[in-house]
C-alpha cells in the first residue's frame, strides 16, 4: 500500500493521519494553525493566533520566520522568489521577497479594498485568493475571488456577493477553480479563462445533502480549507463538522475521515516524509 499523509490542521495543533489509519500529533500548543504548505521541501504554516509564519526544518521542531500580530495571517504560498501572506485581520496581502523585505497590498487595480483575504491558490505566475467578507450568517454576502498577477495587479474575477468564500484550489487539469462557499456549506466550481478571469459558476458539491456528525448543526458549519491531490480528488476540511471529506474529480463522495475535534480548519496531502 502506498504511504501518504493527510494533515488535519485543527484550532489547537496539527495532527497527521497515515493511509492505514494511524494518527499521530506533529506539534502541540500551536495558536490556530492554518494553511499547511510544502515550500522548498519544508512544511510551512501560519498561526493566526500569534500572527506568525512558521517553518519546520526537522521533525518535531518549528520556528517563526515572520510575525506581525495585527495581520491575522490565514494563508501562505510561494510567489515569485518569495512568499505571499494573506492578512485576514488587516485586509492586506503581504509580499515577501527572497531577502525578507515586505510590501503590502490592500486595494485592487481599480483602487477598491477587499475584506478578509483568506486562502490562496497559485496559478501560472500569479495567485488566486478569496476575500471572505464578514463572518456573519445574517450579514449580506460580500465575498469574492481575486487574482494577483505577477506584476502586482489585483483583479476581481468573481461576483462579489459570495457568502464567505474560504478555501480555494486549482483542479488537477489546471482548467478549473474550486471555492468553498463556507456559509452556504457548498463548493463552487469555475472555468478559468485565458486572462485568468472566471466563468461558468456552478455548484460542484452541496454539503447540505450530507448527514452531519453533530446535533444541533453548528450555524457556521461549512467547508474551510481545500486540497486537490495528483489524482484530482478533492479533500475538504469541514469546519464545525469534525471531519475531512474526500470527493472524486467528478464531485462524487468517496469517504470521510472523522476527527474527535469538531473544528477542523485545513488539510494537506503529501507523499513526502514529514
Amino acid at each position: 500500500m502506498q504511504l501518504f499523509y493527510i494533515i488535519f490542521f485543527l484550532l489547537i495543533s496539527p495532527h497527521i493521519l497515515f493511509a492505514g489509519g494511524q494518527v499521530k500529533s506533529l506539534f502541540d500548543r500551536l495558536s490556530y494553525p492554518e494553511s499547511p504548505e510544502m515550500i522548498s521541501g519544508k512544511l510551512h504554516w501560519v498561526e493566526y493566533g500569534r500572527g506568525a509564519v512558521v517553518v519546520s526544518e526537522a521533525p518535531g521542531e518549528s520556528r517563526a520566520i515572520w510575525q506581525n500580530k495585527s495581520c491575522g495571517p490565514s494563508a501562505i504560498a510561494r510567489f515569485k522568489e518569495g512568499l505571499i501572506i494573506t492578512c485576514y485581520d488587516s485586509n492586506t496581502l503581504v509580499l515577501l521577497d527572497k531577502t525578507g523585505a515586505s510590501h503590502n497590498v490592500s486595494t485592487d487595480k481599480s483602487g477598491r479594498t477587499f475584506k478578509g483575504p483568506n486562502d490562496l491558490a497559485r496559478y501560472k505566475n500569479g495567485v488566486y485568493f478569496t476575500a471572505s467578507g464578514p463572518w456573519d450568517v445574517k450579514a449580506a454576502p460580500q465575498g469574492g475571488v481575486y487574482y494577483l498577477s505577477s506584476n502586482g495587479h489585483i483583479f476581481a474575477v468573481s461576483r462579489k456577493n459570495l457568502h464567505y468564500p474560504n478555501g480555494i484550489a486549482i483542479t488537477s487539469d489546471r482548467k478549473h477553480l474550486v471555492v468553498a462557499e463556507h456559509l452556504k456549506n457548498r463548493i463552487l466550481k469555475y472555468e478559468i479563462s485565458g486572462d485568468q478571469s472566471l466563468r461558468k459558476e456552478s455548484v460542484f458539491i452541496d454539503l447540505n445533502t450530507l448527514p452531519g456528525r453533530y446535533s444541533p448543526t453548528p450555524i457556521d458549519l461549512g467547508p474551510d480549507g481545500l486540497f486537490v491531490d495528483k489524482d484530482g480528488d478533492l479533500y475538504i476540511a469541514q469546519h464545525g463538522g469534525g471531519r475531512i471529506l474526500k470527493y472524486s474529480k467528478k464531485g462524487e463522495y468517496i469517504r470521510s475521515y472523522p476527527w474527535p475535534s469538531q473544528w477542523t480548519s485545513n488539510v494537506f496531502v503529501s507523499e513526502e516524509n514529514l
